[in-house]
């Protein structure tokens, strides 16, 4: 029994130290860019991440290899060449790429005949699969036949003349490489790069470098004396334990290198996934991190947010709509009106993100959780001396999204939630609490009928679930009405997206960069702001600007908004003709300068006169050619420069 263990730990110990090379292989490409206990706890992060897979694919690699035998297979020829291996890599090579081919049109073709539906799509694939392989397979051994005689012939008049046989296991494997890396990349160019413009393949040098190092590693041990050998394998596996304990030690002694490695080394990301929660991680950097810069002499007043998900601006009284909102009707009369403002993207999580964020959407990946690496205004605000509230209606917040919040009320009926909101804030009143507050309130419309209805019904229900949340909205502000005038806090009301109520044949929401889904309600009012109506086109990301510079900080300079606080205050001039915002949504891009507004859509674009025509009716792309260039040089340039990264 205890020799076939020492025999097995024997065969163990080549994987072993194979993975453990590819794991240091890869965390060093990942983390070059670190400092040396950064690049150290990289590779531990890439053997936590992928070191046992990486043992495991190399003991089933060598245990197939085992079992094939080689050197029982008839591979060398008499002379010495090894035409048959080159045959059966050649053959086994076009059979690979064969299936990935077939498999790639299979799995569209399939996709379109079910109309795109996984379950149907997925049976019919995996039998697809199966022929294909049986295919493949029946092919290889007669191809490989042929590929061995052709080689055999040719490499024979290449002896005939005096030179060393050409079939050699090296060479075969190296031209093997070079054919691969050279078909990759005309499929790359000539095809995969045009279709996959928004891919990325800066993440997988690292993982492909460590995939590279572990066939290299095998090879190469074999190769070594017995005593460099040993030495080399301790010093590799030992090397690779003490990597994984500074990884796990800069999880907890520096997480802000973690999370900066994170963000942006795919190993990286799933190792410390794997240690711990992220978040847990974030919530450990000091508070002062996310401290800003107080503008000189500049007090820090109460702050109320209130966002409105599925408020379009152009129901509202503010804008001209017919729904019987009071609170908000009177609201607009005492704030700074935002006539033209615009979500970055219709889609209502999303949205949200962008604007607590200040980021363009194209710079908030669309993951589960928030990148830990943003920092929401939340969080700046808390940094500052404020205290952070925020009651949620009607679902959970968003992973990432709780930051910097030193009170979460989350309510499924709007109405109680406003009533919570009131009450928290009258009840801090009375027990005369003296730090600045913030108080988030976000609301979302009341529960829709399920019956279906005609664009008149339609419009008249959607007015009266508006009710509902300017009912809501009375009672958040009735918590701040006890104050003298003195004391009473800055208030913004801004919508996140739209709704589509039969517009351009949409309904409901995350559809398209209509007016109906991107035009937002964004309303600023204030002990010491102007009461007025600013026709310039803004955007949601410039509302965080703005609101950090109302609370008395300079706002930092990454973010992609610009602060709005001078225009609101009165003490600077809006620019109607020159403002800008900018959206998108899958394939469709919007940009915003002046009256005009363009939307680049599949096929012909669409461009709006948003003074004469704000319902988008006609499109006037084909009377102004010109504009449209224009504007389409201002989406392309907005997305070249959101390319760049916000951290």
């Amino acid at each position: 029994m205890r020799s076939r263990v020492l025999a097995f730990s024997r065969w163990l110990v080549p994987s072993l130290v194979g993975a453990a090379a590819a794991a240091i292989v890869a965390g060093v490409v990942e983390g070059r860019e670190r400092d040396a206990i950064g690049v150290a706890s990289s590779v531990g992060y890439a053997w936590i991440a992928a070191g046992p897979y990486a043992l495991l694919v190399a003991l089933i690699v060598r245990t197939i290899a085992r079992a094939w035998r080689p050197a029982e297979l008839p591979l060398v020829d008499a002379d010495g060449s090894y035409p048959a291996l080159a045959g059966w890599l050649g053959a086994l090579w076009v059979a690979t790429a064969f299936v990935m081919w077939a498999m790639m049109q299979g799995t569209w073709r399939i996709a379109a005949w079910t109309a795109f539906k996984p379950l149907t799509a997925g049976f019919l694939a995996g039998g697809f699969a199966v022929v294909t392989v049986l295919v493949a397979g029946s092919v290889t051994p007669p191809l490989a036949r042929g590929f061995a005689w052709i080689v055999r012939r040719l490499d024979g008049r290449w002896q005939r003349r005096g030179h060393r046989t050409l079939a050699r296991p090296g060479l075969i494997v190296a031209a093997l490489v070079v054919l691969s890396v050279g078909a990759l990349a005309v499929v790359w160019l000539t095809f995969a790069e045009k279709r996959l413009k928004s891919v990325s393949l800066d993440g997988l040098v690292g993982p492909a470098a460590g995939l590279a190092a572990l066939p290299i590693a095998h090879a190469t041990w074999h190769g070594l004396w017995a005593r460099v050998r040993d030495f080399v394998g301790i010093a590799v596996v030992l090397g690779v334990a003490i990597c994984v304990v500074l990884a796990v030690r800069t999880t907890s002694q520096r997480p802000a290198l973690a999370l900066a490695m994170w963000g942006t080394q795919p190993l990286a990301r799933s190792g410390i996934t794997r240690l711990g929660d992220v978040e847990q991680i974030r919530a450990s950097l000091p508070r002062h991190t996310f401290r800003l810069v107080d503008q000189p002499g500049a007090s820090h007043p109460d702050i109320l947010l209130v966002t409105l998900g599925g408020v379009r601006a152009d129901a509202t009284p503010p804008y001209g709509g017919g729904a019987e909102m009071p609170v908000l009707r009177e609201l607009g009369r005492q704030s700074a009106l935002f006539q033209q403002a615009f979500a970055t993207t219709p889609a209502p999580t999303r949205a949200l993100r962008s604007l607590l964020l200040g980021l363009d959407d194209l710079r908030v990946r669309a993951r589960p959780t928030l990148d830990p690496r943003h920092v929401l205004v939340t969080e700046r605000l808390h940094a500052g001396g404020y205290e952070t509230a925020a009651f949620i209606c009607c679902k959970d917040l968003a992973p990432g999204l709780a930051r910097g919040l030193d009170h979460i009320v989350t309510e499924r009926d709007g109405a109680r939630l406003a009533d919570a909101a009131r009450d928290w804030v009258l009840a801090r009143d009375q027990a005369g609490a003296t730090t600045p507050v913030f108080v988030w309130v976000h609301l979302d419309l009341p529960p829709t009928a399920s019956a279906p209805m005609g664009p008149v019904d339609r419009r008249a229900e959607y007015n009266a679930r508006l009710v509902g949340v300017d009912a809501s909205v009375r009672q958040v502000i009735a918590g701040w009405q006890a104050r003298p005038p003195t004391r009473a806090p800055i208030i913004i009301v801004a919508g996140t997206s739209g709704m589509g109520l039969g517009e351009h044949d949409q309904v409901g929401d995350s559809y398209d960069l209509y007016n109906s889904h991107v035009r937002i309600p964004v309303l600023v009012s204030g002990p010491t702001l102007r009461a007025q109506q600013i026709a310039e086109p803004v955007s949601a990301v410039d509302i965080a600007p703005t609101l950090l510079a109302l609370a008395g900080f300079i706002p930092p300079p990454n973010l992609d908004g610009r602060s709005l606080a001078e225009v609101v205050r009165g003490t600077a001039a809006s620019r109607p003709t020159e403002g800008a915002a900018y959206g998108r949504f899958e394939r469709s891009r919007m940009a915003v300068r002046g009256q005009w507004k363009l939307i680049l859509v599949p096929g012909e674009p669409l461009l709006f006169d948003l003074r004469s025509d704000p319902f988008e009716r006609t499109n006037q792309a084909p009377r102004k050619v010109r504009l449209v260039e224009q504007l389409t040089k201002l989406v392309e340039d907005h997305e070249r420069a959101m390319k760049v990264s916000p951290f």
